[in-house]
Parts: C-alpha cells; structure tokens; sequence
C-alpha cells in the first residue's frame, strides 16, 4: 500500500515571502546576485495576480488595488518600492557593473549567430 502525499502547489505569494526572507539574511552575497533576487521577487510579483500581503520594505498591510508601487502586490507604495531597491543596490559599485556588464556580453557573444 503506497501513500502519496499530494502535491503542494506554491502561490506567487509563496514565492515572494521566500525570495523577501532571503534578502532580509544578513550574509554578504555579490552584486549580481542581488540583482537576480532583485529581479525574481518582481518577475514573480508580475507573473500572477495581485494578492494581499506585507510590504517588502516597511512591513504594514499592502493593498494591490491602491499602492502606487510599480509591484502593487510585494510594496504598498513608490517611496518604498523605490527604498527597497537603493538600499538592496547600495553596496553595489560602478566596478561591479562595468564586471557585470562585461560578463554579459561575454556570454551574450557566444549565442550571436553570423549574418547569413
């Protein structure tokens, strides 16, 4: 007699609580990785419907339906969605995106097909 356990279904807002933890951990990650958790959590936040949950930055109750927040569902306004992104970025340095930069068009090169 087997028992499965049913499958359990993540909401965006699953996600988003994960990925906001993630950021809050005061371990030092590198630029790039924090513009990759930068652009999950709006990836994400944009892939499904607006749901009720607690600002990223200032954790009081966000509305989707009347933030001003470009990513109604993780900010409940622009002032804090704009904070949380400067103070997740603040650490990062013209060096690391000139580094970052290079490093992209490194990879991009090798995917460019010639002119036929």
């Amino acid at each position: 007699m087997s028992t499965s356990r049913p499958e359990r279904k993540f909401s965006n807002c699953d996600y988003i609580r994960a990925y906001k933890s993630w950021l809050e951990k005061p371990i030092h990650r590198s630029a790039a990785a924090m513009l990759v958790e930068l652009g999950v959590i709006f990836a994400v936040a944009e892939s499904g419907p607006p749901v009720r949950s607690s600002c990223s930055r200032c954790s009081c109750d966000v509305d989707p339906h009347t933030s001003t927040a470009q990513s109604p569902s993780v900010f409940c306004s622009e002032r804090c969605e704009q904070e949380f992104v400067r103070d997740s970025l603040a650490s990062l340095t013209f060096e690391d995106c000139i580094r970052m930069q290079d490093r992209l068009e490194m990879l991009l090169s090798g995917t460019r097909q010639p002119a036929a």
